[in-house]
């Protein structure tokens, strides 16, 4: 990540985020690093963006929390392509 970008925004930790982010490391069968990875909250664009580690590979996230809605690009292998994942926040109704 650019140093002014990151200096841009100050260094945060969103639940909501890193539990989609959760999901989709467990419906692919990636396992999560534990501990608290590189995260940047930019609070006036109310934007977040940071770095996973997932199943042996490295995926960026972008999020946007005036839509509740996000990207993640994951990559395991460097010669291969990148997964693209759409993360969201958003409660659903309940089918029951």
């Amino acid at each position: 990540m650019r140093a002014d970008f990151m200096n841009a925004g100050q260094p945060s930790t969103n639940p909501l985020i890193d539990a989609a982010i959760d999901r989709v490391a467990q419906q692919r069968g990636w396992r999560r690093s534990s501990g608290v990875e590189p995260t940047v909250h930019l609070a006036d664009l109310e934007f977040w963006h940071g770095f996973r580690s997932l199943g042996g590979g490295t995926g960026i996230f972008f999020y946007d929390e005036k839509t509740c809605q996000g990207l993640l690009g994951v990559m395991t292998d460097f010669a291969g392509p990148v997964d693209l994942f759409r993360l969201t926040t958003v409660m659903l109704p309940s089918t029951s």
